[in-house]
Parts: C-alpha cells; sequence; structure tokens
C-alpha cells in the first residue's frame, strides 16, 4: 500500500512565509531571475509546510502556481518533480481522475529530459491509483516496467524496490492470491534490508496482519497491527496510526468486543477525516455498518451504510470511471499519434537513405566489377596455392601415418622382445634353481659351479637386455626428452622405469625384465613418485601418459 509520508508544522510560520511570498510578488519585478526564483522557492515552502499540515487542497493550489511558473520559464527537472506531487495529492484526497491526469502529464515532461528514474517512480503511482480503482492488470503491469528500471541498481534504488513491492503485494491481496502475496512482502523486507527504512517496515507489518486476518488468524492480525501502530506512533505517521486503528477495530468486531471496536473505528474515523483521506473515510464507515449491524442497531448500520456508498461512489463511481476510461482513451490515442509520426520519420529517414544510395550506386556497380576482376586473380593465384598445400598436406599426412605406423611397429617389437627376455630370464631362473640342487647333492662339481656362474651372469647382463634398452630408447626418444626437460635429475635406471611403465607393463614383468626383485621394483616407484612430486597413491602410468 503507498503511503505519502507527512508531518505536521507550526501554523505560525506558515502564515509568515504566505505573508512573504505575497509580498516578494508585489515589491519584485516578473523579468527578474532572482524573483522567480525565490517565487518558486516561497511557494514550494508553503506548499510542503500545507502538506505537513495535513492540508491538502491548500498544498495543490501553492503546487499548481510552482507548476505554471516552471513551465512558463521551460525549468523541466522541477517541473516533474512538481507535478509529481500533484498528483500524490490528488491521490490523497481521493481524487482519482485527477491525480491520474497529473501522471500522465509529468510523465510525457520526464520522457522530454529522458529522466526515466522519476519517469519508473510516476508510474507506480499511477499503478497506485488503479489498485484503489480496482484495475488490477493496469496496476500489475505499470509496476512491472518499474521493477525493470530499478532492478538494473538494486543498491541505489533499495527505496524505490521496497515501496514497489509493497505495493505489488498490495495488489495481490485485493485479488485474494495471500501467497503471492507473502512473496511480495517477503522481497519488500529483503530491500528494506538496504534502504532500512522505519516508515516502510511500519507498513509491511500492518499489510502481513491483512494476510492472517484473512486467513482468520485473528490472534496472529492483532500482534501484528499492534505492533504497526506502536512503530507508527513513535514514528508520529498519522496515516498509518488511523489504519492499523481501523484494522485493529476489524478484529475486535469479529470477536464481539463492541466497545472496543467502536472506540478505535471512531479514533480511526476522526485522523482520516483530518487528513482528508476519503479513501480510507470510507472504508472506516463500511467497518461501522459492520460493527453496528453486528451488535443489532440497524439503523447506525444503515446510516454509517449510505455515507460509506455515497463516498464509494464519489470515489470510484460511474462518473469518475468513465472520465478515467475517457483520459485512458486519449491516452491511447496520442500513443497511436506518436507512433504515426514516428513511422512518418522512418518513413523520411528511408527515402533520404534511398537517394543517397541512388547518388552512389554507379560508383557502387564500378567498384564491383573492379573487385570481380581482382577477385578473380585472386581466386586463380588461391587456387594454385591450395592444389599445392594440399598435395603439401597429403603428403605430410602419408609421412605421418608412415611414422605412426612405424611406432606401433617399434612397440610391438620391443613388447615382443620384452616377452621373450621375461621368458628367457624365467627359463633360466629355473635352470639355476636346477642347477643349485644339483650343487648341493654335489658340491664338488666344478662343471655345475661353471654353469652356475654363466647363467648368473647371462641373467645380470646379456646381450638381449641391451637390445631391448635400445629400441626402448628408439621408441620413446620424444617422451624421453620431455620428461627430462621436466624432470633432469631422474637416473638412468628411473628413466628406464618410466619406458617401462609407460608400456602399461606389471611390476611383475617389469622385476623379471630388469632381472630384481618384486619389492626392489615397488621401492623404485616410491622413489619415482617423489621425484615427480605426486603423491603416495599417485597412478605412475596415467600421470607419465600426460607427460
Amino acid at each position: 500500500m503507498f503511503i505519502l509520508v507527512l508531518e505536521d508544522s507550526e501554523m505560525r510560520q506558515h502564515l509568515l512565509l504566505i505573508f512573504a511570498f505575497f509580498f516578494a510578488s508585489e515589491t519584485l519585478g516578473q523579468s527578474d531571475t532572482n524573483t522567480l526564483s525565490g517565487q518558486i522557492s516561497l511557494l514550494r515552502q508553503l506548499s510542503d509546510d500545507a502538506t505537513k499540515s495535513e492540508d491538502y487542497i491548500l498544498a495543490i493550489k501553492y503546487k499548481k502556481e510552482e507548476f505554471r511558473l516552471l513551465l512558463h520559464y521551460n525549468e523541466m527537472s522541477p517541473l516533474v518533480s512538481c507535478g509529481e506531487k500533484i498528483g500524490l495529492l490528488y491521490y490523497h484526497l481521493g481524487k482519482y481522475f485527477q491525480a491520474l491526469k497529473w501522471f500522465e502529464r509529468t510523465a510525457e515532461y520526464c520522457e522530454k529530459v529522458g529522466n526515466f528514474l522519476a519517469y519508473s517512480t510516476i508510474k507506480v503511482n499511477a499503478a497506485n491509483v488503479y489498485t484503489r480503482l480496482g484495475k488490477y492488470p493496469q496496476a500489475i503491469r505499470l509496476m512491472q516496467q518499474a521493477e525493470d528500471v530499478y532492478s538494473m541498481d538494486t543498491a541505489t534504488y533499495a527505496n524505490q524496490l521496497v515501496g514497489l513491492y509493497t505495493n505489488l503485494g498490495l495488489v495481490y491481496y485485493e485479488m485474494s492470491n495471500l501467497d503471492s502475496a507473502s512473496y511480495y512482502y517477503d522481497k519488500a523486507e529483503l530491500s528494506n534490508q538496504q534502504a532500512n527504512n522505519p516508515i516502510y517496515q511500519a507498513v509491511i507489518i500492518n499489510n502481513r496482519g491483512d494476510i492472517y486476518l484473512d486467513r482468520n488468524e485473528l490472534k496472529k492480525a492483532e500482534e501484528l497491527y499492534q505492533q504497526s501502530l506502536v512503530l507508527a506512533i513513535d514514528l508520529n505517521y498519522m496515516l498509518l496510526v488511523a489504519t492499523a486503528k481501523l484494522n485493529l477495530g476489524s478484529i475486535y468486531t469479529l470477536q464481539s468486543s463492541y466497545d472496543l471496536a467502536e472506540t478505535y473505528l471512531n479514533e480511526a474515523l476522526r485522523l482520516y477525516e483530518d487528513l482528508n483521506s476519503l479513501y480510507f473515510v470510507a472504508e472506516t464507515n463500511k467497518a461501522l455498518s459492520h460493527l453496528y449491524e453486528s451488535k443489532g442497531d440497524h439503523a447506525k448500520a444503515l446510516i454509517f451504510l449510505k455515507e460509506f456508498n455515497c463516498l464509494e461512489d464519489s470515489l470510484k463511481g460511474t462518473e469518475t470511471l468513465d472520465r478515467i476510461a475517457s483520459l485512458e482513451m486519449e491516452l491511447a490515442m496520442q500513443m497511436a499519434q506518436k507512433k504515426y509520426e514516428f513511422i512518418e520519420q522512418e518513413k523520411e529517414l528511408a527515402e533520404t537513405k534511398t537517394k543517397h544510395q541512388r547518388t552512389f550506386l554507379y560508383l557502387l556497380i564500378g567498384l564491383i566489377a573492379l573487385g570481380l576482376a581482382v577477385a578473380y586473380l585472386l581466386i586463380k593465384g588461391l587456387r594454385t596455392s591450395l592444389e599445392r598445400n594440399r598435395l603439401k598436406a597429403q603428403h605430410l599426412q602419408q609421412r605421418q601415418q608412415l611414422l605412426e605406423n612405424e611406432l606401433v611397429f617399434k612397440k610391438k617389437e620391443i613388447e615382443n622382445f620384452s616377452t621373450y627376455i621375461m621368458e628367457k630370464n624365467n627359463v633360466l631362473n629355473e635352470v639355476k634353481i636346477s642347477l643349485n640342487k644339483i650343487k648341493q647333492e654335489t658340491p664338488e662339481s666344478s662343471l655345475v659351479r661353471s654353469i652356475i656362474q654363466n647363467v648368473s651372469h647371462n641373467l645380470h647382463v646379456d646381450q638381449d637386455r641391451k637390445e631391448l634398452d635400445l629400441k626402448i630408447d628408439q621408441a620413446h626418444q620424444e617422451f624421453m626428452g620431455r620428461l627430462l626437460s621436466k624432470h633432469p635429475k631422474l637416473t638412468k635406471t628411473e628413466q628406464r622405469l618410466c619406458s617401462l611403465l609407460l608400456m602399461d607393463l606389471s611390476s611383475k614383468d617389469i622385476s623379471a625384465i630388469m632381472n630384481v626383485a618384486p619389492d626392489s621394483i615397488k621401492k623404485s616407484r616410491n622413489r619415482l613418485r617423489k621425484k615427480l612430486n605426486l603423491e603416495a597413491n599417485a597412478d605412475l602410468t596415467s600421470f607419465l601418459k600426460t607427460i
């Protein structure tokens, strides 16, 4: 619910300012710039004081005079603020047609000066009028347009977002969509964490009470209304004080606490009448009619119901709605006229563009012809170059395929040769074991000792393993270069271990090829991990394949 913040002011200062304004008007010439600025400042002060004194009719008179002077001297930026305030004053008086007229008029000036923030704020104010009139789709559409602008900088426009989400919550509440209303009140509270506006906080609490009242959770609703009332009294915010009292009076009527309800509702009515807020005066009369009907005092109930109907007809009657519909039609026609003018401008621009295009047409044709000739020569040269490149690429591809085939062949050869060495070493080991048994049976046999020495020598230093090392070096030459560039401190044995791991050989196979115990291979792998700066459980083979 959008509520303008009004504060009290002393009447003495107000009267002095009125006297000062008329004295300045009589004694100074209208053409003098300082005089104009002084008159506008005085009118603004007079209007602000009248607003604080809650004399909205007098405030409107001063604002209209200020607006006239600003318009006469083409002061656009302050003109926007002045027009918006006039619309707000009419809104609080319940004169919705005049409010909408001023909002739309001021929006046009916003477009002229390119003040999109003020334009969005005015649209929100117009949306509040539509909410009061029960035209909820129009209200939501205008607020969503404003949200697009405010959402571009949520920190700067935190205050505007709090008001916007509070108003959207009110619209959905009026549409009996309580879940959506709660959703937007949540968003309003979130935005108010940045804005830190106590007035908005009090309004949100009050509006949440409406939701609990609709859900017939009277205790929770009463608690929230009481909180809102306390905050409103602390802030000296009489409009919200009256609203909280109206809401509490409605709850006490439902609870059959008629004396308490009558006290609160009469206090609310007095405050609203002092504020000249016709909308809320009507709502309070309606609540009082319901109170007396509940008490069985039908005569009083009828009096307040008639007063409500009279005020309701004044606020939302056929004449008002017809005038607003006429205003909307007029605005739609203005928009259509603007669209027509825009199309005409586009048409003129298109014709001008066509003339320019015609002027350069022949030059363009000549340039195209020249370009085609150059393009033909370029294409011819490019075609020859492309053919050469194609043949070169084909040759490189064939060479690459040969190298890949050679590499595959070498890897296969290494695998086969490794298998041969493992098998041979296994056989030699078995022979060595058998000979050792024979040696134990015939320890004096020099021939057996000689054969064992030869087998051991072949296991440790044989030509086959040297040949395998050479093949591995040839196959993994590029890999080894990259490995040593990153880890130059690897020993020859560690380099050989890396090559064998790259071939996906198991520790058992590697121990057979290198003719060492499997435990030694395990220790060597752990040392290698440390040198390569790997964790203890890291997969060596996977790491080596990334090099």
